[in-house]
């Protein structure tokens, strides 16, 4: 387990607080409120045991039942890392896909693109993030997270893919983040990527609690 920051939140709420964050989850919208499950693709609990272990690359296209090979031509093979994925199921035996972004303090918003252009990789990316005419403006990782679930609802609607943002509130494990600087901070963001209409909508924030989580790392 990881000792601070929003790793270590996104740990600790897994590990001991799951009845906590996956009712928040079913409360963020009204379609999943039904959810019958919640299966964790990554991290994987195998009997209680988590691996964490963040999906990226081909394993998290397997994971979303897609040949990763059909999507050379959108993104690099490495591809993002995705601090976790979960599957819900509903009484008509439909699913959704949630891919989850965990964020601790407001310096975790802002990002670059820092890719080389080996194998034409950064070409790549740019492309994409233009052919979604997603504007950078300091938040890449954000515009990738963007561009892959524009990808996903185009190509593949099937996989029914929704994002969510968790952001902790009060982590006492590494910077402590109260919710107006939150609120203050995803304001400018939304403002500067204008781009995106209905950020609500699309990003799902759920703001969870963190003054209880401490820093604890062995060495």
């Amino acid at each position: 387990m990881d000792c601070k920051g929003s790793k270590r939140c996104l740990q600790v709420y897994l590990s001991d607080k799951l009845d906590v964050l996956e009712r928040a989850i079913k409360d963020r919208r009204s379609e999943w409120k039904d959810a019958l499950t919640i299966e964790w693709l990554g991290p994987k609990n195998n009997d209680g045991i988590w691996d964490w272990k963040e999906l990226s690359g081909d394993a998290f296209w397997k994971v979303l039942g897609i040949d990763p090979q059909k999507t050379r031509n959108f993104w690099p093979a490495r591809g993002p890392h995705w601090d976790a994925v979960a599957r819900l199921t509903f009484p008509n035996d439909s699913f959704c896909h949630i891919l989850f972004e965990a964020k601790a303090n407001v310096s975790e918003l802002k990002s670059y693109l820092r890719a080389g252009n080996g194998e034409g990789q950064k070409t790549l990316i740019e492309k994409s993030l233009n052919e979604y005419s997603l504007n950078l403006k300091g938040y890449y990782q954000t515009c990738n997270r963007l561009a892959h679930l524009n990808f996903l609802r185009r190509e593949y609607p099937d996989v029914n893919v929704h994002l969510c943002y968790l952001y902790f509130v009060n982590d006492n494990s590494h910077i402590k983040t109260e919710r107006n600087k939150w609120d203050a901070a995803l304001k400018r963001q939304y403002e500067a990527m204008n781009s995106v209409n209905n950020p609500d909508d699309v990003f799902n924030a759920i703001f969870l609690d963190a003054s209880d989580i401490i820093k604890s790392c062995k060495k």
